[in-house]
């Protein structure tokens, strides 16, 4: 019997580290709200043509793409859209804690469904 609970405490740990990094993924790019770097802000990124400001002046990328909806983000890219990075995203807080809660809730529930 105490392989069980082995198992169901790997597979917890296992869950949990997986969305974890799944959540710290979105954090990786800085706010659209006082976006700075370089010589570039700090500038709010809230549109399509400072977005293409910024990507020009802090990545050297002549093409920016703003998409505002559900969350503001900026993408750089080059004229050959070879080369594709993010400048910034907006997460809400709120809904990055609201997930990050829901994502541990269901593993503690798959945990206890192994137990």
């Amino acid at each position: 019997m105490t392989a069980v609970p082995s198992m169901a405490l790997r597979s917890l740990l296992l869950v949990l580290l997986l969305l974890l990094c799944g959540h710290a993924e979105s954090a990786e790019h800085p706010s659209c709200t006082n976006y700075t770097k370089g010589e570039f802000g700090p500038t709010t990124v809230d549109s399509q043509d400072v977005c293409k400001s910024a990507c020009e002046t802090a990545e050297g990328l002549p093409v920016g793409d703003y998409n505002m909806a559900p969350n503001s983000s900026c993408a750089c890219k080059s004229n050959d859209a070879k080369t594709d990075r993010k400048l910034c995203n907006d997460n809400s807080a709120a809904a990055s804690t609201s997930s990050l809660v829901i994502m541990v809730a269901s593993s503690v529930l798959l945990t206890m469904a192994l137990l």
